[in-house]
C-alpha cells in the first residue's frame, strides 16, 4: 500500500547516505526517487479500473533487480537512484507490510503479479475511503 507520509518524512535520510556515504552519488535524486517511485502506484490504479482486478500488484518501479544494475553502472546519478530506491524498499518493508520477495519483479512474475494486496487504496481518488487510504488514515464514517 502506498503511504507517502513515510517516504516524505525519510526524504533526508537518502540525501544523507548520500553526501556521506562512498562515492559521488547524487544527493538530490536520490531523495526525489526515494519518494516518487510511489508512482508506480498509479499503473496499478490503472490496472484496476481497467480491469476490476485486486488480486494483481503490477508496481513495476519497485524491484529489488534494479539495484545491482544501478550500482554496476557506476554514475553519480545511478548511485543515487539506487540510493533513493534503496531507502524506499527499507521503509515499505518496515511500514508497508510488504515482504522482500514482493519487492521481487521476479516474484511477481512468478506469481503471475498476484499478490492479494490490493485494498481500498487502488479506488483513489473515489471510493470508499478514497484518499485517506492512501496516507493511512481512517475513513470517514
Amino acid at each position: 500500500m502506498p503511504e507517502p507520509q513515510w517516504h516524505l518524512t525519510a526524504a533526508p535520510l537518502p540525501i544523507a547516505i548520500a553526501k556521506l556515504g562512498p562515492g559521488d552519488a547524487d544527493p538530490a535524486l536520490a531523495a526525489m526517487i526515494s519518494v516518487f517511485v510511489d508512482l508506480d502506484h498509479l499503473v496499478d490504479i490503472a490496472w484496476y479500473r481497467v480491469t476490476g482486478d485486486r488480486e494483481r500488484q503490477l508496481i513495476p518501479l519497485h524491484a529489488v533487480e534494479l539495484l545491482p544494475l544501478l550500482l554496476a553502472r557506476g554514475t553519480p546519478r545511478s548511485r543515487g537512484l539506487a540510493i533513493g530506491l534503496a531507502v524506499h524498499y527499507g521503509i515499505d518493508l518496515v511500514f508497508g507490510e510488504y515482504r522482500l520477495r514482493e519487492l521481487s519483479v521476479a516474484w511477481r512474475l512468478r506469481h503471475r503479479l498476484r499478490t492479494g494486496w490490493m485494498g481500498d487504496w487502488v479506488e483513489w481518488p473515489r471510493g470508499r475511503s478514497s484518499w485517506r487510504a492512501i496516507f493511512g488514515l481512517a475513513a470517514p464514517s
